[in-house]
């Protein structure tokens, strides 16, 4: 009566794939402001449908005492007792009625009994699934169990990588349910469960950013390569305009240098031709001399 978690009673196992954060329910002593993502092996179960979709103490009740029956007062086709299990599960949707189900033993789930003809119950193999799990103390009510699935689908919600999985357009509820009737409401275990997927998108999203990173950084050595190249390009466009400049400033000194030699010629020319002239004038002159002091010899 006083235990959260019931003792000695076969309980559906599974992992725990991560913490999910979120806001919890700061009135619970289990959740703790975040849920879990868990994946539930495949495995064997009882099921049968509700009258109603209240989780009211009747509806409950009533699909209780049909699974408990089968197992252990034996109303099966082979009258086998069997030992309860738990939680047991109503699971909720909107295109189908409600159901309430129960984990086969372990110890039948190879060769479950036959239900009796007149039973609703029926066995069927569960598949491996992956839920976002929230739990909580107190008693199951309809306005417990909105105000717990509005929170849960918050959390997913706000997780990137979780997008809910159903064929419909309202999620898969599933409402788990740990303890006997008589157990206080404080120590009663509850847990809240909606089918997630883990979205490949993001896989993908990272891997285009990470393409579209690799082209910007290939642009941008392509750029800079570019840009080196321009400015390699310039520096011998430059280069090959310093050096022409060079050469026309060394032509022109040299052109400058042939006419000064020029000139210098030019002007040794005519003095040698003055020399030449002075000479000829002094010597005509001389002649001249030569030829009157002859003739006043004579």
């Amino acid at each position: 009566v006083l235990r959260s978690k019931p003792a000695e009673i076969e309980t559906l196992s599974y992992s725990v794939v991560r913490k999910i954060s979120g806001t919890g329910n700061e009135t619970s002593i289990f959740n703790d402001g975040t849920a879990e993502l868990r994946k539930y092996g495949a495995f064997q179960s009882i099921s049968c449908p509700l009258d109603s979709n209240d989780f009211s103490l009747k509806t409950m009740g009533a699909g209780l005492n049909e699974l408990s029956s089968y197992l252990l007062l034996g109303n099966n086709e082979e009258s086998t007792i069997m030992t309860m299990t738990t939680p047991f599960i109503i699971t909720k949707g909107a295109e189908h009625p409600s159901m309430m189900s129960l984990m086969l033993p372990k110890e039948f789930a190879d060769s479950p009994p036959a239900p009796e003809m007149s039973s609703e119950i029926e066995v069927e193999l569960c598949p491996e699934t992956v839920v976002a799990t929230a739990s909580f103390s107190g008693i199951c009510t309809d306005q417990e169990i909105e105000r717990q699935v509005a929170k849960l689908m918050d959390i997913i919600e706000n997780d990137d990588t979780l997008q809910i999985k159903s064929d419909s357009a309202e999620p898969e509820i599933m409402v788990m349910q740990y303890n006997a009737p008589g157990t206080v409401p404080w120590r009663r275990r509850n847990d809240i469960s909606i089918v997630v997927e883990e979205q490949l998108i993001n896989d993908e999203s990272v891997s285009t950013d990470e393409e579209a990173t690799a082209v910007d950084v290939d642009e941008i050595a392509a750029v800079t390569d570019t840009v080196h190249n321009l400015d390699t390009t310039i520096d011998e466009v430059s280069a090959t305009e310093k050096a022409d400049t060079i050469v026309d400033e060394i032509s022109a000194v040299e052109e400058v240098d042939a006419s000064v030699e020029e000139t210098v010629v030019t002007e040794e020319a005519e003095s040698s031709t003055n020399e030449v002239a002075v000479v000829e004038e002094a010597n005509t002159t001389a002649e001249k001399t030569d030829i009157e002091v002859d003739d006043s010899i004579v």
